[in-house]
């Protein structure tokens, strides 16, 4: 008989913020949503402040639970890790240090005083065989990682993306031999499934901009080549999306334009939805919102 697959503890804490998206979830007890699946999850719970915000709602004994159940996790993973790396193998016995050492470095691994840690060494805890024996692979590693930052101009803001720790945990659980995307699949294959995977969500926070109603925002700014750009966001108790950027630079200062401009927006959002408008406050936009109260007059 087949044993089935453990349900994982954090889902009676939480439900999937999108149907059939089981990575983006939202807490029972505060209502905020991450991505990320069960992982960031278990972090918001257990109050960590891993790369997620901690819940301020839910009971302490949750906190306690999840917590050791964090802990435990990490314990576990650090045996497996260490078990790939056993410097005995099992079917030998050695009667004495000396026998486990010279067979150690016969297979070419190292002495057993290069899995100790001294007391003058300025540590918090023991480190584990696993850690001391990957440490050059995992210099190597993070050098390859660090590179393709330095040779992209990315940010170092980047590796605090909680999706930066999902592609590493994903090509951990994945192992030796992936396969890395093709040019073509990042440009069509996987970008057409993100796309897809964004208007799914989209259709989620849509639904709800039906109920309470929502908050059309505008947040003007300007860029590096002095362009006025204005971003459109819609807020409602489900969260805050990013609806739209638009280059206003040839009529930020035109009432009239932007008065046509929040009105073509209010009219996508649809206007039985939207409760108030948030604009600038440069005279310009004053304007425009004074103009759109006198035609759309449920607006605030």
């Amino acid at each position: 008989m087949v044993k089935a697959r453990e349900v994982d503890v954090t889902w009676e804490h939480c439900t999937t913020a999108v149907p059939n998206n089981k990575t983006r979830l939202r807490c029972n007890y505060c209502g905020k949503e991450y991505s990320g699946g069960v992982f960031r999850m278990k972090h918001h719970l257990g109050r960590t402040k891993h790369n997620v915000a901690a819940c301020t709602q839910n009971p302490d004994d949750v906190v306690d639970k999840f917590k050791l159940l964090l802990k435990e996790n990490e314990e576990e993973k650090e045996k497996r890790d260490d078990a790939k790396y056993d410097v005995v193998r099992p079917d030998f016995y050695y009667q004495d240090r000396e026998e486990i050492e010279n067979a150690c470095v016969a297979r070419g691994k190292r002495k057993m005083d290069d899995f100790v840690v001294r007391g003058d060494k300025k540590i918090g805890k023991q480190a584990t065989i696993n850690q001391i024996w990957k440490k050059g692979d995992r210099d190597k590693v993070c050098q390859n990682i660090a590179r393709f930052f330095y040779s992209n101009a990315l940010s170092f803001n980047l590796v605090k993306c909680p999706f930066f720790d999902a592609i590493v945990e994903s090509i951990t659980h994945f192992g030796h031999g992936l396969k890395v995307p093709s040019y073509h699949e990042m440009r069509n294959t996987f970008l057409k499934r993100e796309v897809e995977n964004i208007e799914s969500m989209m259709d989620e926070y849509k639904k709800e901009w039906t109920k309470p109603g929502c908050t059309l925002m505008s947040d003007g700014w300007t860029d590096g080549v002095n362009r006025s750009i204005t971003n459109f966001l819609v807020n409602s108790p489900n969260g805050t999306v990013f609806l739209r950027s638009v280059d206003t630079s040839d009529i930020s200062k035109n009432a009239d334009n932007l008065f046509a401009l929040l009105d073509l927006v209010v009219e996508e959002v649809g206007e039985e939805n939207v409760v108030q408008v948030i604009t600038d406050s440069v005279a310009a936009y004053v304007r425009a919102g004074e103009l759109l109260i006198e035609k759309r007059k449920k607006l605030f």
